[in-house]
């Protein structure tokens, strides 16, 4: 199954990628239903993407990199919490809407 993979070093922090996935899920923008989190670390001064996967693992981007946990194991750089709830990526049926509408390209599909 295709996955999103993430360039954090493209990012520049808009957060279109949370809103595009609530307005593709529930036809307006709320983002309490979004498959995928914008956040900002304030503390250590960046932002970065949290992306709930299929089968419950957790995308976790930030500048120094990006790694795939299950939510339990997310330490500094977020918080699985907020996101836990949310239903899991369905890459938009084929036709992943984050992807598409990245002004940076920031995000791809990897097959």
């Amino acid at each position: 199954m295709p996955q999103i993979r993430y360039y954090p070093e493209r990012c520049i922090g808009c957060g279109g990628c949370e809103i595009v996935c609530s307005l593709q899920r529930d036809g307006c923008i709320s983002t309490m239903t979004s498959s995928i989190m914008f956040h900002v670390e304030e503390e250590r001064g960046y932002f970065g993407i949290i992306l709930k996967r299929s089968g419950g693992e957790l995308m976790l981007g930030k500048p120094e990199g990006v790694e795939v946990k299950r939510p339990g194991e997310i330490t500094g750089g977020g918080s699985a919490k907020p996101i836990a709830m949310r239903p899991a990526c369905d890459i938009c049926s084929g036709d992943p809407k984050c992807v598409k509408y990245c002004p940076v390209c920031a995000l791809e599909v990897e097959q």
